[in-house]
């Protein structure tokens, strides 16, 4: 709440302080490594029952499913820029018949919109955040080492 007494130059000098830290670390790029993987290994067995990176991404989909040996564990990961496109292949993971998306949480309908338009347009990554992210074992699996964000 303290954010709405804010000025607007402020919190854009927040939201890129953190930003920075963020894309210069590895918090968000090793995801998988660090938080999401270590639920799937099995000390008894010494292995992964789901380990994503043995897998070839679908690049031109935006999505993968992944399956562990064992039936019990099924996994469906997609690119968020995709995710509006693939209601059918959700529906059809989860079982769910007439599966539809809702957009709830949309930037454009909260208080912080228009700061939020506003950052949109001026916030520009520096090439060393850039080169970081882009070069980074996430950014090439999930999209190959030629691609680039379109600005």
């Amino acid at each position: 709440r303290k954010l709405k007494t804010w000025s607007y130059e402020q919190i854009q000098e927040e939201i890129i302080r953190k930003l920075l830290h963020l894309n210069l670390s590895n918090q968000l790029t090793d995801w998988y490594d660090v938080l999401f993987k270590s639920h799937f290994y099995y000390p008894d067995v010494d292995r992964y029952h789901i380990d994503i990176y043995s897998t070839p991404f679908d690049r031109k989909k935006g999505m993968q499913v992944y399956e562990s040996k064992t039936p019990r564990i099924k996994m469906l990961i997609i690119r968020l820029e995709n995710l509006n496109k693939l209601e059918k292949e959700i529906g059809c993971f989860l079982g769910i018949q007439n599966f539809e998306l809702c957009n709830n949480n949309i930037a454009a309908h909260k208080w912080y919109k228009k700061l939020y338009q506003k950052f949109k347009k001026t916030y520009e990554p520096t090439q060393q955040e850039l080169d970081h992210i882009y070069n980074s074992k996430f950014m090439n699996y999930f999209y190959g080492s030629d691609y680039k964000i379109p600005m």
